[in-house]
């Protein structure tokens, strides 16, 4: 009784004012050495089933990343399932192949049936793709955010696939016109349209501040390497050849590859950091450039050599069972098909690199996934976590294609993560 007579009371004047809570870090705690073996053995049913395993092996690995971040002490849950991956993919293969024949007919009776053989020809259906592919990244983010909780509380997606896939033509489309320019606007723009229809339970997200900074950042790439094409295509137009300024040209790429990572990290930075849930909620981040290009300098140098290391020993192993393989590179040499027994070889010898693509993924989790998602982790700050804890649940999105469209399109959102 006596708290709730003075939570009543109006506040002292004169007292100190209440100090805001101390910003939320965001922790992932995850195992290099348990992830490389569970990514190689998901890896290598994958490839005994003949591709099927991947969706076992997505699955789980988005289980032990999610499970491995934790906001408060209290980790992610994703609780998507193999099986209804699996169904939707195929039912998605199924729809993509009668999307792109309907395609096809509808070019051939729009009179461009002249365009047959041609280069130009050849893409038209590529094109008409290029809806389906935007609309299939939104639900693939959909199905995510679905199958992702927090405290029991789901994150979600509002419906809008072909806003976000007409949106992206358009922008995509502006980009590829000015030659790559408006590539921070196309960036901004369907930045903000996606977070404002993301939620957290029943609190959604918005997307504040503007594309300035994503475009004086992306000034550096763009003028370097507009130039760049411009003296080649000078050079090409008159017919000469480089003179000694051509030795500059290496160190341009280099400048506009780091460049483009630069950005890519800012705008990371810059879209997350100007995030809110609600309008309390903010977030921060500080995931550093030269820490990014560390990860990927060390990543590279461990997967060439693992791979390079595993591709080796595979080699000898399977040119140990097979003798002297002589006889058949001969035949192949000369148009003949190979024996039996060389037919084996050759099955054998390419089996031998399967190994290889097992452990390359691998070692992309262990050492590129892992070490940026802890680096992204570390630099993320959460202020005013309390106001998140208010949300009330979201209504479970059944989301029954599960990502379909988007793993038969190859564009399942960075794959496990």
């Amino acid at each position: 009784m006596r708290g709730n007579i003075e939570s009543s009371l109006p506040p002292n004047p004169w007292s100190a004012p209440r100090r805001p809570a101390a910003p939320t870090p965001v922790v992932y705690d995850g195992s290099r050495g348990r992830l490389f073996g569970l990514a190689l053995g998901r890896m290598a049913l994958t490839i005994l089933t003949l591709g099927i395993g991947r969706f076992w092996m997505t699955t789980r690995l988005r289980r032990h990343y999610w499970a491995s971040i934790r906001i408060d002490g209290s980790p992610l849950e994703y609780t998507g399932r193999a099986m209804e991956k699996l169904i939707g993919f195929l039912v998605a293969v199924v729809i993509l192949a009668v999307y792109i024949s309907l395609a096809n007919l509808a070019l051939t009776f729009a009179g461009l049936a002249w365009l047959e053989g041609s280069v130009v020809g050849l893409q038209l259906p590529l094109l008409a793709l290029a809806p389906a592919l935007f609309w299939a990244q939104y639900r693939a983010r959909r199905y995510i955010l679905a199958r992702t909780r927090w405290r029991g509380v789901r994150f979600g997606l509002a419906p809008g696939a072909w806003g976000y896939a007409w949106r992206a033509m358009v922008w995509w489309g502006l980009t590829l016109l000015t030659l790559g320019l408006l590539y921070p606007l196309t960036q901004h723009r369907l930045a903000r349209y996606t977070t404002a229809r993301s939620y957290f339970g029943d609190l959604r997200f918005t997307q504040e501040g503007g594309a300035g900074p994503l475009m004086r950042s992306w000034l550096w790439v763009w003028l370097p390497a507009a130039g760049l094409a411009a003296a080649a295509a000078g050079f090409a137009a008159l017919g000469k050849e480089p003179g000694p300024e051509a030795a500059l040209a290496p160190l341009l790429l280099l400048f506009v590859a780091l460049g483009f990572v630069r950005h890519q990290v800012f705008s990371f930075r810059h879209l997350n950091s100007l995030k809110t849930l609600a309008g309390k909620t903010r977030f921060s981040v500080s995931l550093g450039f030269w820490r990014v290009v560390g990860i990927y300098v060390s990543g590279a140098l461990a997967i060439g050599l693992g791979v390079a290391a595993t591709a080796a020993v595979s080699s000898l192993a399977a040119a140990a069972l097979i003798g002297d393989p002589s006889a058949l590179f001969a035949a192949l040499a000369e148009g003949r098909a190979p024996d039996v027994t060389g037919l084996l070889a050759l099955a054998l010898l390419a089996a031998a690199y399967l190994p290889a693509v097992a452990v390359w993924s691998a070692l992309g989790h262990a050492f590129l996934t892992h070490p940026l998602l802890k680096a992204a982790c570390a630099g993320l700050l959460i202020h005013d976590l309390e106001a998140a804890e208010r949300a009330r649940q979201r209504a479970h999105d059944e989301q029954a294609e599960a990502g379909g469209f988007a793993d038969a399109l190859g564009a399942d959102m960075g794959g496990a993560f």
